[in-house]
């Protein structure tokens, strides 16, 4: 990371004539990530309004043109769990900058090597009190609309995110240790499934990894109409949980008055194919 000196000479080149430097300036800013604002702090340098629009404009676009460059390669894989992964690399890395490159894959890796290091055991409701009760992930009761809830590797590390990211790290990490966890598709409170025997027990990684009988799950939307318990259609693809974190993410974005980016949420949205419907956090 740049030292003080070399950030203020950083900020004295960002409206320089050449494309080429100001490309290699938002190249170091972006190493930054979510603490530029801090280190700017640090260090003493006070921006002015047009030079903070500057770089918020100039970070912003490199970052959508790295992604939209990447998106397509996310789909390619045929196994829904790497699809999905893949998908949530590329939307941290958007949301916190090239900090975050391949941050997502080391913590998986790390928290299916810690349980593995613990236990044989290979049990989806082990893993799931694992990670919501003795890691301490859990539901982010306050600022819940912050866009950064939808970011795994910000999730990861501050331990708190939405209830898809929360279920979305018990699928891969799962999926690292051959333990089945799929998502439940469910309208306004994303939930996972987790496959025992021919029937498919209910948990809320938003709740501590509970696990929800019928009665508990039709209380939470009683107009959705589970006659049998049927949950055949809150099955879901990498597709469809893509495209209910990216209506997320608009729609937090949109609360924050950040319409630009809630418009090209919509934009990655437009981009995907083979999206079941699905519905936003509530």
């Amino acid at each position: 990371m740049p030292s003080a000196a070399r950030l203020r000479d950083l900020i004295a080149l960002l409206d320089d004539e050449d494309a080429d430097v100001r490309a290699a300036v938002v190249a170091q800013l972006e190493t930054y990530g979510p603490a530029l604002d801090a280190e700017l702090a640090r260090s003493d340098i006070r921006l002015d309004a047009a030079q903070r629009t500057l770089i918020r404009t100039l970070l912003r676009d490199g970052g959508r043109r790295r992604l939209l460059a990447a998106w397509p390669g996310w789909s390619v894989p045929a196994d829904d769990y790497a699809k999905l992964e893949g998908s949530l690399a590329l939307l941290s890395e958007y949301q916190i900058g090239r900090v975050a490159e391949g941050a997502l894959g080391r913590q998986l890796d790390a928290l299916a090597r810690d349980y593995a290091d613990l236990t044989t055991v290979r049990d989806g409701l082990d893993l799931a009190r694992y990670l919501f009760r003795e890691r301490g992930l859990h539901g982010a009761e306050e600022d819940y609309y912050n866009p950064l809830n939808s970011s795994l590797v910000h999730v990861l590390t501050t331990k708190k995110g939405l209830p898809i990211s929360l279920v979305c790290i018990f699928m891969l990490v799962g999926n690292r240790l051959g333990v089945r966890v799929e998502g439940c598709n469910f309208p306004g409170h994303f939930l996972a499934f987790v496959p025992r025997g021919p029937v498919k027990l209910i948990v809320d990684c938003f709740d501590g990894g509970r696990v929800m009988d019928m009665r508990a799950l039709a209380a939470l939307n009683p107009a959705l109409n589970l006659e049998g318990g049927d949950l055949k259609k809150l099955e879901c693809t990498a597709e469809t949980i893509v495209a209910r974190t990216l209506r997320n993410l608009s729609n937090a974005y949109r609360q924050l008055g950040e319409s630009t980016e809630s418009a090209f949420m919509e934009e990655l949205i437009g981009r995907l194919s083979g999206a079941d419907e699905g519905s936003e956090e509530a």
